[in-house]
């Protein structure tokens, strides 16, 4: 044991207790990845050329979101809640306006902004399509907020609480709690679910759809959430 070691324990007798809590956190997540097989993948995935790049990224995330969200009809109630939480977070980010010549600026568009860096840095082409939802968002929220205050908070209220009331649904569907309890990048993550879950459904990214079925349907995984495959 090292000098520092020594002196850390003494003086501060709840290190070894802290160190002990994370190392179980770690090894909580890392069981976590090794029940949905990303880590033995994507070392598959390095093997075979893939990298660890963004590829490996968006299968991992879409997965891990993916493997809350088993039940057909929770995808079904997300397919039309996220949508609407969405659409009203962008009404009710909507105010206030600030001029920014030539444009305005909303705290709708600066986080919308943030949201579309990061969707294209995972994927280009999924990054390209959020980001065309991400301004058609911004324009209605901006339309909307022009609306009288009570109008405006009406609306934008209604979308976020109707949605979200739609996702508690779907939830109970599934039986299991929402995966940004989890994670918080799942609030991120759910409107690339459903857009990769259309693509899916018009045969389009057949390698990503191939890769997250082949880690969702190891036998740990069909035995806890049951055989349900993404659409």
């Amino acid at each position: 044991m090292g000098k520092w070691q020594q002196t850390t324990q003494t003086r501060y007798p709840i290190w070894p207790l802290a160190k002990g809590e994370i190392a179980k956190i770690s090894l909580r997540a890392d069981a976590k990845r090794d029940r949905i097989g990303f880590g033995k993948d994507a070392a598959e995935d390095r093997a075979q050329g893939g990298g660890a790049g963004a590829m490996s990224k968006l299968v991992h995330h879409l997965t891990l979101y993916a493997a809350y969200h088993r039940n057909p009809h929770n995808v079904a109630t997300h397919m039309v809640g996220i949508p609407m939480i969405m659409l009203g977070v962008d009404i009710l980010l909507s105010r206030p306006i600030l001029p920014a010549e030539p444009l305005a600026l909303t705290p709708a568009i600066a986080i919308s902004t943030l949201a579309a860096i990061y969707y294209l840095r995972l994927d280009a082409m999924l990054g390209a399509i959020m980001t065309m939802l991400l301004v058609i968002g911004c324009w209605a929220g901006i339309t909307i907020a022009q609306m009288p205050t009570g109008a405006w908070l009406a609306i934008g209220g209604a979308l976020f609480v109707a949605g979200w009331a739609l996702q508690l649904i779907g939830h109970g569907y599934e039986g299991r709690k929402p995966a940004f309890l989890d994670d918080i990048r799942g609030l991120l993550i759910g409107p690339l679910f459903i857009v990769a879950e259309i693509l899916f459904a018009m045969g389009a990214r057949r390698n990503i759809r191939q890769a997250i079925e082949k880690r969702l349907t190891k036998p740990s995984e069909r035995g806890h959430h049951g055989g349900h495959l993404p659409s």
